[in-house]
């Protein structure tokens, strides 16, 4: 059974790209595996509430015909989805950080730099860059003071990481850039040699995280 009472507006936008990709899955009679499943396809808004009821009853039938299918299918959109939300979150830290250094080198340029202005430019910085991770975050996760210094030194790191379709994928080779944090969870975000992308890694989702 595929449990869609969860389906709401907030995965709308993320249900209504992979629109086409549902239906072109319920044409297919010999598909790939679902871990091959397209990456690239573009992604709209949903526009009015008969869009949105139509993808869901597109998702309904796949998983009348394929439960499993459909299962990872959901599981794929809300994981575009989450990786969207953390790109739209770097890019107001980072642009916040930008305007906190402007003003930085504004004051220093007219002798009136304060401690407080140079104090807001910083945490701007490390809040962008290390998340502003907690104690019990690092206690969760004690890799997390390696992976710093990995950052620091701009070093590769080798891990294993649980893809959607429940298989780990093991042995990628990362480059790790810094933490991020979203409804509760902690992510490395790097780039993936093997991937040739970047991309946010839930940390409770790796596991054998070493320098490479």
């Amino acid at each position: 059974m595929v449990d869609f009472d969860d389906f709401d507006w907030e995965d709308a936008t993320t249900f209504a790209g992979i629109a086409g990709f549902i239906e072109e899955s319920l044409r297919e009679e010999n598909r790939k595996d679902p871990s091959e499943a397209p990456e690239d396809e573009e992604f709209d808004d949903f526009r009015n509430e008969e869009e949105f009821i139509s993808t869901k009853r597109k998702l309904q039938m796949l998983a009348a015909r394929d439960p499993e299918f459909a299962r990872y299918v959901i599981k794929k959109a809300r994981e575009q989805s989450e990786q969207w939300a953390l790109q739209a979150q770097a890019r107001r830290l980072i642009s916040a950080a930008d305007k906190a250094y402007k003003l930085q080198e504004e004051e220093d340029q007219r002798g009136a730099l304060t401690s407080e202005t140079m104090a807001n430019a910083l945490g701007k910085w490390v809040e962008y860059k290390w998340a502003d991770l907690s104690e019990e975050e690092h206690e969760d996760y004690p890799v997390l003071y390696m992976l710093a210094e990995v950052i620091t030194d701009e070093l590769k790191v080798t891990l294993d990481y649980l893809k959607t379709d429940g298989k780990w994928e093991e042995g990628l080779i990362v480059q790790p850039r810094r933490f991020a944090k979203l409804k509760k969870r902690v992510y490395l975000y790097g780039t993936c040699d093997q991937w040739k992308k970047d991309w946010y890694f839930r940390m409770d989702r790796l596991k054998n995280i070493k320098v490479a």
